[in-house]
């Protein structure tokens, strides 16, 4: 038993010295038990209380050379050794990682239509609603797009009406046909001669049949200190209770001579209610 066990370290040493030619160790040292089984440790306090300490140097004396020994038959084959037992299960493998989706399937056929269902019973009869009152469109988009003068108090003048739902418009005065609250806006863009600044003013203004104006709307801007002159844009909007034949109209105001309107705009549209229901 001492012979075989000799021959397998042996072994082991062979294998030790073609990984590692240098040793690292002058000592191997090796922990046993009783059944046989053997672990190679790294220093002589590693073996358990149920093991033995065995070591060896890895590199002993140089023996003398043995006398040549006699010649021998070749031995006859040893008995097959009888299998082994079946080792333990290993632990399950970790989990894979989820593979990719797969492609969408092909639509299924659609279905047949099913027949259609029983008429149901009828509703009961809602409640009356309120009296209805008669809504006439009324809607105005103006514009001008050429220089006019701001000499105060003319109007603007806007050359072009892209729309004049209740033909209320004519050019420079809106006149209601119907009673109603009205949302006015209006914005102009002008030119100040160089030298004029201050105030810039734009007025929604009726033109009572007496004669005169009353400004119902004024919105006031005011230049940049140090304004050298140029382009200003000014824009305000409201709403207007009126009634029929009213006539309005829109006067701009700017400092000083020599201004010029570069472009306007008016909207006017009469809202979708009665003028009781704001009395």
């Amino acid at each position: 038993m001492f012979q075989a066990f000799a021959v397998f370290i042996c072994s082991g040493v062979g294998v030790f010295a073609a990984v590692q030619s240098k040793p690292t160790t002058s000592v191997i040292y090796a922990c046993t038990k009783t059944n046989g089984d053997l672990r190679i440790v790294a220093s002589s306090k590693s073996c358990l209380k149920n093991e033995k300490l065995l070591s060896w140097n890895v590199i002993g004396p140089k023996g003398e050379k043995g006398a040549k020994g006699d010649k021998v038959d070749k031995g006859d084959p040893g008995v097959k050794g009888a299998v082994g037992p079946t080792g333990a299960k290993g632990d399950t493998g970790a989990t894979g990682a989820t593979g990719p989706q797969g492609s969408s399937g092909n639509t299924g056929a659609t279905g047949a239509t099913g027949p259609t269902g029983a008429t149901g019973p009828q509703g009961p009869q809602g409640i009356p609603g309120m009296p209805g009152t008669e809504i006439v469109a009324s809607a105005v988009k103006a514009v001008t797009n050429d220089d006019q003068s701001t000499n105060y108090p003319n109007s603007i003048y806007f050359h072009t009406q892209p729309f004049d739902l209740g033909d209320e418009f004519d050019g420079t005065t809106f006149i209601p046909k119907t009673d109603g609250i009205y949302w006015f806006q209006v914005s102009y863009e002008v030119f100040l001669y160089p030298g004029n600044s201050g105030s810039v003013e734009i007025g929604i203004v009726e033109l009572p049949a007496a004669g005169g104006m009353n400004y119902v709307q004024k919105y006031t801007d005011y230049t940049p200190n140090g304004f050298p002159g140029g382009n200003f844009f000014v824009t305000t909007s409201t709403m207007l209770k009126l009634t029929a034949g009213k006539r309005i109209t829109i006067i701009p105001y700017t400092p000083g001579n020599n201004n010029s309107i570069v472009k306007a705009t008016l909207e006017v549209a009469r809202l979708p209610f009665p003028v009781a229901a704001v009395q």
